[in-house]
């Protein structure tokens, strides 16, 4: 099946908690032609290692290696008291004392060719991706981001499709943004059994959910931009954040939502406010179109928001009618 995807131009990135074993090295040979990249999670407490182990690798396996750091809290309590028993890995931040310290001070490109991020998308995502990629171009390494688009707890059902859609589409945006990052979804497939049940972007059936809807749209709308696409800062209003698409003289908008309980944005500063916006639900494709105001935007969302049946509203796109 994978060979089959080598047509559709899909390449993969492995991963492997320590160094791949005799067999899985075997696999990653027979398979180098449909592997992109390969990462390695790394227990902190092995650090000291790190450097001779991760050379022989790269010159082994010929293809470019990421480190991934394991988080030292698994097993402990948090703050709250929770149990940590799922393993995360990657760096939280794009702090560099956070490389100096785990690589003892050698440079993060003198060991690997690239290292891995791990972040929740609800906490400044974008900018915290646009930090990576000058984090990574000035220590001159790769950057992998692993986008948590769900919830913290996974013993609750994160059965939410627009929460999920929500925080695709922002990591979408971010991608734009910082086009050198690789940032990885953990959200595809439904989980609809067990301790982890949690929805993706497309069901058990491969039918796909609001966030596949979400992120087709909003990719229709950056090609149609013929590669000129620029997203800016965002703007934050109450709880929503509203990302600005720009190419030539277009301008179009994406508001996400950044909470859950949250409402539309009460104002909306455009460049124009005179300017006529059409505005559609990116998670429901078929919903009708609004034609307003700059200055009505919170309206014709609300209206939105009002007729849905889902928790939670949105994400919306709007875009210039005269352009």
């Amino acid at each position: 099946r994978l060979f089959d995807l080598r047509s559709q131009r899909l390449r993969l990135t492995v991963y492997s908690l320590g160094l791949p074993d005799l067999v899985a090295r075997d696999a990653i040979e027979a398979c180098r032609d449909l592997l992109d990249r390969v990462e390695i999670v790394w227990p902190e407490r092995q650090k000291a290692d790190l450097p001779n182990a991760i050379a022989a690798l790269r010159s082994e396996l010929g293809l470019p290696v990421l480190i991934s750091p394991l988080w030292a809290e698994h097993g402990k309590m948090d703050a709250q008291g929770r149990h940590l028993h799922v393993i995360n890995h990657g760096f939280p931040d794009a702090d560099p004392d956070l490389l100096r310290s785990f690589f003892d001070d050698h440079a993060a490109g003198d060991v690997a060719n690239g290292v891995v991020f791990w972040l929740d998308v609800n906490d400044d995502f974008p900018e915290t991706t646009v930090a990576i990629a000058d984090l990574a171009k000035e220590h001159g390494v790769l950057a992998h981001i692993i986008a948590r688009v769900t919830g913290a707890n996974p013993a609750e059902w994160q059965q939410d499709a627009r929460r999920t859609a929500t925080g695709s589409v922002i990591a979408q945006l971010a991608s734009v943004m910082a086009p050198d990052v690789r940032i990885f979804l953990d959200a595809f497939l439904d989980v609809d059994r067990g301790y982890y049940r949690r929805a993706g972007l497309i069901d058990k059936q491969c039918n796909p959910r609001a966030g596949w809807h979400a992120m087709r749209a909003l990719r229709s709308e950056l090609h149609d931009l013929a590669g000129n696409a620029a997203v800016g800062q965002p703007v934050r209003l109450d709880r929503w954040s509203l990302y600005p698409i720009g190419g030539g003289d277009r301008v179009s908008y994406v508001a996400c939502l950044s909470d859950q309980d949250s409402r539309p944005p009460s104002s909306f500063e455009a460049q124009d406010q005179d300017a006529r916006f059409k505005v559609f639900d990116l998670c429901s494709p078929g919903a009708p179109e609004t034609m307003t105001t700059g200055d009505a935007l919170h309206g014709a969302l609300s209206a939105m928001a009002d007729a849905s049946d889902m928790a939670v509203p949105g994400p919306y796109f709007a875009a210039r009618q005269d352009q």
